[in-house]
C-alpha cells in the first residue's frame, strides 16, 4: 500500500519551526502580513520563510532594529527535543529511569525535557556521561531520534527507493535516514547527497515543513495523526476557553525544611490559552489532609500569599515546629481556569534547618546531603570505585549518612531482591550479614536529603565467595522441573513455573548451560529459525536433539570416535559419549571401517574381541601431500586396538642426518611407530616416473639404524613401474634413494682403519733405514735419498728421526735428532757398495727405541730394501716380536725381487704396512702414501682422532653414514684439539667405526656431536651444555637470563593492533546505546550474573578501559578442570625440555617461545558454573613459563613462572560469548563505536617443582612434586 508521506514527525517539525527560537520572540502575530523580516532579503528561502511567518507558525527574534529570524543558525539538541516532545503531551517522566546527564542540571530550562526524554528510552546520551544540549543538531541524529521517536522500522522502507550516495548500508543512521526518506520527511541535496554530519539551519527545517504543508492531516502511517491542528492560512487555530491549564508532572517535591518553613518546587504547566509564562500558582497548605481536590483546596486550604507568574516553588513560612503539614499547588490561566496539584505531606523538624536567608560573605558549614559506603576492604574494578571484586566472607556493610532523612538498602542480583532494610534517620549506617549470591550482586542505596531531594547511590559487588551465600534464605525448589532453582530463574528473569519460558523447545536450564542461548527469546540470533530448531554444529540434529542425547550442540562429534552424533544416535545405535560404546578396544568409527559391529565385542561370536582382532590396514601418511615426490604406503597386520596408534610422520628434509645432500636423495623420510609389536609388513614407496627415464636410475628402500647411525639398504626388494616394496620386520625411519647415485658416492673414496689408540702419540719418533748394497744404482740411491729428505721435511718441528744404512753390516748415520739435522744426515750418506742385513738394521734401530726414544712418541720404522737379507746374524722373527714388544710399527718397501713374505709379515705383525714397487720410478708414490700412513699413528693435537682420519674429514672423504660429508667439514683441524672451539675435544665428538657393506669395510663418522660446529642440532644451546646436541629439543623452548622473563604473546599484540585500527571508528547510533544496555542488562540480570568472574570481565569491557586486565591465574587453575589439565600438561612438556636441555651439575634459564594452549572449550556444556564463569571470561587463552632449572644426576629443581594470555575481543558470527542477552556481532559493534573496549587479559602463577628424570605428571603414581611459591 502506497504510505501517506505525512506522518506526525512532520508536524513535529511543525511544532519545532513554531518553538524554535530561543531569544525574546515578536510578540504579536496580529497583522503582520507585508513586515519586513530583516534577515531573510536575498536569501534562498526568503518566500518560505515570509510565507510561514505571515500564516504564524514561525515567530522570529524581536530586535531594536526589528524582527529577525537567523535562517541559518543550528537548531540545538535541546530544542529540537523540546518541541519535539510537545507533539505528543502524554509523554511523562517515569522516575525510576531518568538518566543523569553531567551537563544537564537542575535549574536548566531543558531539565524537564531530556528527564522525558531519557526515561522514555527516546535519548541515551553519550559514553562519557553527557547529552550535550546545547549542542548543534545533525541531519542524521535528527532522522534517528524521529524515526526513534514515531517507532519507525525497516518495513516502512519504499521498495528500489534510490540511496544516497553518501549514507551506506553499515552506518549507524543508515535506516533511520532511509526510513525518513520513504516517509517522505527528507529529500537531501539537489545534487542527490543527503549530508548526514551536517547541522540543521532553521532555514532547511522551514523549507522541509513547507514541502508537507499541504498534507498535514492526510497521516495513516506509524505514528498516528497527531492532534494538533494545522495553522490555517487566514486565521489561527481555534482555541478552547474552558479547558484548564494541563501538568504534565503533578508531584510536589519538598526541596527543605525547618522547625517553622518548608521549601516546595513543582513542574510548570501549559495552556491552550495563555503562555505558560503568564500561568498563575498559589501554594495552599493544611493541618489536615483535606486538601487534595481543587474544591477542597480552595474550601479548607490556607492560602500561602498570593498567585505569582511563572513561579515553580515557594518557601511557605511560620509553621509549628514538629508539626505534620499537607501542602497543595493550584495553577490557573487568564480565563480562571484551575488545576490542581497532587497533595503532598510535610512534618516540620530540625533537620535541613535553613541557612540561605543568612547574607554573609562568609562560606557556611555544607548541608549538602551524602551518603558514603566503606569498600576499604574489596578488590576495585574500575577508576570511578563502583564496581568491586570480592572473594572473602562479608561480615557486614557500614557507611555514613549525612543530611539524610531516611534511605533503603537494596541488594540484588538481576530480578532476584536478595535484601532490603529500611533506615530512619541514618548516621553511622551499618548492614550485617548482607547476603550475596556468587556472582553479580547490585547495592542500591535509595536515601531522602534533608533538603527534600532524593539521593540514590549504587555500586557493583561481584561475590566470589560461597560463605556470603549462607546467610540468604533461597528458594531452592525447582516448581518447573527444569533443573534451574526458583532463586536462579528470578535471577534469570525465567518463569519459575514454566520450564520453557520462550516456548522454543529447549528448557531454561539447557539454554544457559548447554546452548547458550536466551531462554526468554524464542529465536536469539533473529535468523527466523527457533533455538531448539537451529543445528549450530551441522551435525544433523538440532539443538533440542543435542539436548535430549546430551551430545555438544557445538561440536558434530562429541566423543571424537569418527562418527558423527547423528550417525551414532541414528544409523550405527551407538553411545555419542563414548568412543568405543561396546568396550572392545575398536573405537566406533574404526568398526564399521573394518566391517565390525560397533554394539558388539565380539562380532564374529568367536570368543575374540575386536580390539584383539587382527586386520589388514593399508595406509600412507596424513602428512603426504599431493605433488610430493615420494609417497609411503604401508600394508600392515595390526590388532584392533593398535590401529589408532598407527602413524607415519614425514622427516623434516632438514634433518641432521635424513636431508636432501644424501646421495641419491628423491624426497623426505618417514618415521613410521604403533604401540606394540607386528607380525609382517610390507612398505612401498611411489616415486616420480620420470626418474625411470635414467638408465642409471635403481631405486632402493634404505632404514636409518639410528643406533648405528647408518642407512642400510633392506633386502629382498621389488620394483614395479615408479614403485619399490620392501617386507619390514621393524619400524624405523625408511626413506627411498636413488641406489646408483647413493652407491657411487659411498665407495667412491678408500678409508684405512683406525689405529690403536695406545699406539698414537703427538709426536714421532721415526727411524729410516735405507738399503746401500750395492744392487743399487747411484742414481737411485740419489732418488732414495731425495724422497727421504722430502718425507723428513714433512714432519713436524717436534718429530725426531734417525738414520740407519746397511750392506752387510749396519751404520748408525744418526740417532734420534731434529727433520733439519736428519736432512742433513741423509743427504751426505755414501753412495751404496756391499751385500744386504736388512735384519740387522732393524735389531738396531729397534735398540735405539728401546735406548733412547721419547715415551711420549710414537715409534715408527720404515725399511727401504730392493734385495733379500743375506748377511744379518738376527733373525726377522727375533726382530718383529722385539719391535711389536717395543710398540714399534714398522712400514717395509720392496722394490724389484725382495723376500715379500718375509717383509710383509714383519710389517703387518707391528701394526705397520708393505709397499711394493717393481723399480724404483714407483717410489714416489709410495713415499706420499708413507707419509700419510704414519699419520694413523700421530694425533698431533691429542684430541682422540688421528691426524690421517682428521685430514679425511677435512677433505670431504671421510663422511657420515648416510654418506654425506660432516657440516663444515673443512674446518677441522688435525693441529687443534678443539676445531669449533665449544669446549669439547674433536675426539669426544666424533669417533670412526665400520660396517661391512657389500662385501667391503666401510668406515664412517659417528657423531655425538658435530665437532666442526658449536651447536650441532642448531637448537641454540652449545654443545657443551647441550645434553642432546644432536636431538633438537623442543622448539617451543629456548635458553634465556632472566629468570624473571615474561614471554612475549605475538598473537595477543597483533590481536592488540587490529583492534585499536578498528576502535572508535564509527558514530555510535541510539541502537548502539540500546546494545550497551543490554550488555549491562546481561551483568545484572542475565546467566552471567552468577559468574563472577564473567562479570568483572565484561564490566571491564563495557568501562572502555582497554588497558590490560589481571586475572587470579591461581584461582583459575583451582575452579577449572580444564584449565588445571592444562596447566600439568603444560608443565610435562616444560619437565621433558628441561631434561633435554639441562646437563648434570647446570642450572640454567628456560622460557617459551610459542603460546601454549591454557583453556579451551572441552570441558564446556558441563554443569560446572566455574568452568563456564571461566570460558566466558577468558575462552581460549594461551600459556608461557619460564623456569629456573638445576640438574643433579638424575634429580631435579624448577621454579616456575606459568604465564597465562588472552585478548578478550568478540567476532562477528562466533557463538554467544557475553551471555544471551548479546551477540558478538553486537559487542564487536560496542568495540567500533567507543562504546566498549577490547582488552588484553594476563595473569600469572609461581610453582616450584621436583622431580626425577622421567617423572610426569600424567602417570598414576610416582609424580613429580608441585608446591606453589608465595610471592
Amino acid at each position: 500500500m502506497k504510505k501517506s508521506k505525512l506522518t506526525a514527525v512532520t508536524l513535529a517539525i511543525l511544532m519545532v519551526l513554531q518553538m524554535i527560537g530561543g531569544g525574546i520572540a515578536a510578540s504579536s502575530q496580529e497583522n503582520l502580513s507585508g513586515t519586513q523580516l530583516k534577515d531573510i532579503a536575498g536569501h534562498w528561502a526568503e518566500n518560505v520563510i515570509t510565507s510561514l511567518f505571515e500564516k504564524g507558525i514561525i515567530k522570529g527574534y524581536e530586535t531594536e532594529n526589528g524582527i529577525v529570524i537567523k535562517p541559518e543558525a543550528f537548531i540545538t539538541r535541546a530544542e529540537f527535543l523540546t518541541i519535539l516532545l510537545k507533539t505528543k503531551p502524554s509523554i511523562e517522566v517515569i522516575q525510576n529511569k531518568v538518566k543523569m546527564f553531567k551537563d544537564v542540571k537542575y535549574s536548566d530550562w531543558f531539565k524537564e525535557t531530556i528527564d522525558k526524554a531519557s526515561s522514555n528510552g527516546i535519548v541515551m546520551g553519550y559514553t562519557d556521561g553527557s547529552f550535550k544540549p546545547n549542542n548543534p543538531m545533525t541531519r542524521a541524529e535528527m532522522a534517528s531520534i524521529l524515526t526513534e521517536f514515531n517507532g519507525w522500522d525497516g518495513s516502512l522502507i519504499e521498495n528500489n527507493i534510490e540511496k544516497f550516495p553518501d549514507v551506506n548500508e553499515n552506518d549507524w543512521f543508515y535506516l533511520p535516514v532511509m526510513i525518513s526518506k520513504s516517509m517522505g520527511v527528507i529529500k537531501g541535496y539537489p545534487e542527490g547527497v543527503f549530508k548526514p554530519q551536517n547541522y540543521v539551519s532553521r532555514a532547511e527545517a522551514f523549507a522541509l515543513i513547507a514541502t508537507y504543508i499541504e498534507s498535514i492531516n492526510n497521516s495513516d502511517t506509524p505514528g498516528g495523526k497527531d492532534t494538533i491542528e494545522q495553522p490555517k492560512e487566514d486565521k489561527p487555530a481555534a482555541k478552547t476557553e474552558d479547558n484548564p491549564p494541563k501538568v504534565s508532572d503533578s508531584k510536589l517535591v519538598l526541596t527543605s525544611k525547618g522547625t517553622d518553613f518548608v521549601n516546595i518546587r513543582w513542574n510548570k504547566a501549559n495552556d491552550d490559552i495563555t503562555e505558560a509564562e503568564n500561568l498563575e500558582y498559589a501554594v495552599y497548605y493544611s493541618e489536615k489532609n483535606n486538601i487534595s481536590k481543587l474544591d477542597d483546596i480552595l474550601k479548607n486550604g490556607i492560602m500561602a500569599g498570593n498567585y505569582e507568574k511563572d513561579v515553580n516553588s515557594k518557601k511557605i513560612t511560620g509553621l509549628k515546629d514538629n508539626t505534620t503539614y499537607y501542602f497543595n499547588v493550584v495553577v490557573k490561566d487568564g480565563k480562571d481556569n484551575k488545576t490542581a496539584y497532587e497533595c503532598i505531606e510535610v512534618k516540620t523538624n530540625t533537620y535541613g534547618k535553613d541557612d540561605s536567608s543568612k547574607s554573609t560573605g562568609s562560606k557556611t558549614e555544607s548541608k549538602q546531603p551524602s551518603i558514603t559506603i566503606d569498600v576499604s576492604k574489596f578488590k576495585p574494578l574500575n577508576k570511578e570505585n563502583t564496581i568491586f571484586y570480592i572473594d572473602e566472607k562479608v561480615d557486614k556493610l557500614t557507611g555514613t549518612a549525612k543530611n539524610i532523612v531516611s534511605m533503603e538498602i537494596i541488594i540484588k542480583s538481576g530480578q532476584l531482591v536478595l535484601g532490603k532494610k529500611y533506615i530512619e534517620s541514618p548516621d553511622n549506617w551499618s548492614l550485617d550479614t548482607p547476603g550475596l549470591i556468587v556472582g553479580n550482586n547490585s547495592i542500591t542505596i535509595n536515601a531522602t536529603g534533608s533538603d527534600g531531594k532524593t539521593l540514590t547511590k549504587k555500586l557493583i559487588l561481584i561475590n566470589d565467595s560461597e560463605e556470603n551465600i549462607k546467610s540468604l534464605q533461597l528458594d531452592t525448589d525447582d516448581s518447573d522441573g527444569d533443573n534451574l532453582l526458583n532463586w536462579e530463574e528470578n535471577v534469570f528473569g525465567t518463569d519459575k513455573n514454566k520450564s520453557d519460558t520462550d516456548e522454543d523447545g529447549l528448557t531454561d536450564y539447557e539454554e544457559i548451560h548447554y546452548t547458550f542461548t536466551d531462554p526468554l527469546v524464542m529465536d536469539t540470533d533473529g535468523n527466523g529459525i527457533g533455538d531448539g530448531e537451529e543445528d549450530f554444529d551441522l551435525d544433523g540434529l538440532n539443538n533440542m536433539e543435542e539436548c535430549q542425547y546430551g551430545t555438544d550442540p557445538y561440536k558434530s562429534d562429541t566423543d571424537r570416535d569418527g562418527l558423527t552424533d547423528y550417525e551414532e544416535i541414528f544409523i550405527y545405535l551407538t553411545i555419542p559419549l563414548l568412543k568405543d560404546s561396546d568396550n572392545d578396544a575398536l573405537s566406533d568409527g574404526l568398526e564399521p571401517e573394518y566391517g565390525m559391529d560397533p554394539n558388539n565385542p565380539h562380532t564374529l561370536n568367536d570368543g575374540i574381541l575386536d580390539g584383539d582382532r587382527v586386520f589388514k590396514i593399508t595406509k600412507t601418511s596424513d602428512a603426504w601431500n599431493e605433488g610430493d615426490p615420494v609417497k609411503p604406503m604401508l600394508e600392515i597386520e595390526l590388532k584392533g586396538k593398535q590401529i589408532e596408534t598407527l602413524s607415519i610422520e614425514k622427516v623434516d628434509e632438514n634433518d641432521l642426518f635424513l636431508n636432501t645432500d644424501i646421495p641419491g636423495y628423491i624426497g623426505n623420510a618417514y618415521d613410521f611407530n604403533v604401540d606394540g609389536e607386528f607380525s609382517s609388513a610390507t612398505l612401498t614407496f611411489e616415486f616420480d616416473e620420470k626418474l625411470l627415464g635414467n638408465p642409471d636410475f635403481v631405486p632402493a628402500i634404505y632404514y636409518w639404524n639410528e643406533d648405528e647411525q647408518i642407512l642400510f639398504e633392506l633386502p629382498n626388494q621389488t620394483v614395479s613401474g615408479n614403485t619399490v616394496s620392501a617386507p619390514i620386520t621393524h619400524f624405523s625411519k625408511y626413506m627411498v634413494i636413488a641406489k646408483n647415485s647413493y652407491n657411487e658416492e659411498l665407495f667412491k673414496f678408500e678409508i684405512l682403519p683406525p689405529t690403536d689408540k695406545e699406539m698414537q702419540n703427538t709426536k714421532y719418533d721415526l727411524a729410516l733405514i735405507l738399503d746401500r748394497s750395492g744392487s743399487i744404482s747411484k742414481s737411485n740411491f740419489d732418488l732414495m735419498k731425495s724422497l727421504s729428505n722430502r718425507l723428513v721435511q714433512s714432519l713436524s718441528d717436534e718429530d725426531r728421526i734417525a738414520v740407519f744404512t746397511f750392506t752387510q753390516s749396519v751404520t748408525r748415520d744418526s740417532g734420534f735428532v731434529d727433520k733439519n739435522t736428519a736432512a742433513s744426515v741423509i743427504s751426505a750418506l755414501p753412495y751404496p757398495s756391499g751385500n744386504t742385513a736388512i735384519y740387522d738394521a732393524i735389531n738396531m734401530a729397534n735398540n735405539e727405541f728401546i735406548t733412547n726414544s721419547s715415551s711420549d712418541a710414537s715409534k715408527v720404522i720404515i725399511v727401504l730394501t730392493d734385495g733379500k737379507d743375506n748377511s744379518s746374524r738376527s733373525s726377522s722373527s727375533y726382530v718383529t716380536q722385539t719391535a711389536v714388544d717395543n710398540k714399534i710399527v714398522i712400514y717395509t718397501v720392496g722394490v724389484g725381487s725382495v723376500n715379500t713374505a718375509v717383509l710383509t709379515n714383519i710389517a703387518q705383525s707391528t701394526g705397520g704396512g708393505y709397499y711394493s714397487a717393481s723399480n724404483f720410478s714407483q717410489l714416489e708414490g709410495i713415499f706420499d702414501r708413507l707419509q700419510v700412513d704414519i699419520d694413523l699413528y700421530k694425533d698431533s693435537d691429542s684430541d682422540g682422532i688421528s691426524d690421517y682420519h682428521e685430514k679425511k674429514i677435512a677433505s670431504g672423504q671421510l663422511r657420515l653414514g648416510n654418506g654425506v660429508p660432516i657440516t663444515n667439514f673443512a674446518s677441522l683441524n688435525y693441529l687443534n684439539p678443539d676445531s669449533d672451539g665449544d669446549g669439547i675435544p674433536d675426539g669426544q665428538e666424533l669417533i670412526i667405526k665400520s660396517q661391512y657393506v657389500k662385501d667391503t669395510d666401510i668406515y664412517y663418522c659417528y657423531l655425538f656431536s658435530n665437532p666442526c660446529k658449536i651447536d650441532s642440532d642448531g637448537d641454540k644451546l652449545l654443545d657443551n651444555e647441550d645434553p642432546t646436541p644432536l636431538v633438537k629439543h623442543d622448539s617451543r623452548f629456548e635458553r634465556i637470563y632472566d629468570p624473571k622473563h615474561r614471554p612475549v604473546n605475538e598473537h595477543i599484540i597483533s590481536l592488540q593492533e587490529e583492534s585499536d585500527k578498528v576502535y572508535n571508528t564509527e558514530k555510535p547510533g541510539l541502537n548502539d546505546y540500546w546494545i550497551y544496555q543490554k550488555a549491562s542488562l546481561t551483568v545484572e540480570g542475565g546467566a552471567i550474573a552468577q559468574m563472577p568472574q564473567a562479570s568483572a570481565a565484561l564490566l571491564y569491557f563495557l568501562l572502555n578501559i582497554g588497558k590490560t586486565y589481571t586475572i587470579n591465574a591461581k584461582k583459575l587453575i583451582n575452579d577449572s578442570p580444564n584449565a588445571k589439565n592444562h596447566f600439568y600438561d603444560n608443565i610435562n612438556q616444560m619437565l621433558a625440555a628441561s631434561e633435554d636441555m639441562v646437563m648434570d651439575g647446570k642450572t640454567m634459564v628456560i622460557t617459551t617461545n610459542t603460546p601454549f594452549v591454557a583453556t579451551t572449550l572441552s570441558n564446556v556444556g558441563s554443569d560446572k558454573w566455574k568452568e563456564m564463569d571461566w570460558w566466558y571470561t577468558i575462552g581460549n587463552s594461551s600459556a608461557a613459563m619460564t623456569g629456573t632449572v638445576t640438574c643433579s644426576g638424575e634429580e631435579y629443581t624448577m621454579e616456575l613462572n606459568y604465564f597465562i594470555d588472552d585478548f578478550y575481543d568478540w567476532e562477528k558470527g562466533s557463538p554467544l560469548k557475553g551471555g544471551p542477552l548479546v551477540t558478538d556481532g553486537e559487542m564487536y559493534r560496542l568495540h567500533e563505536v567507543g562504546l566498549a573496549k577490547q582488552f588484553p587479559v594476563e595473569g600469572s602463577y609461581k610453582v616450584k617443582v621436583t622431580w626425577t628424570k622421567g617423572q610426569r605428571f600424567n602417570t598414576s603414581t610416582n609424580k613429580p612434586k608441585v608446591e606453589e611459591v608465595r610471592r
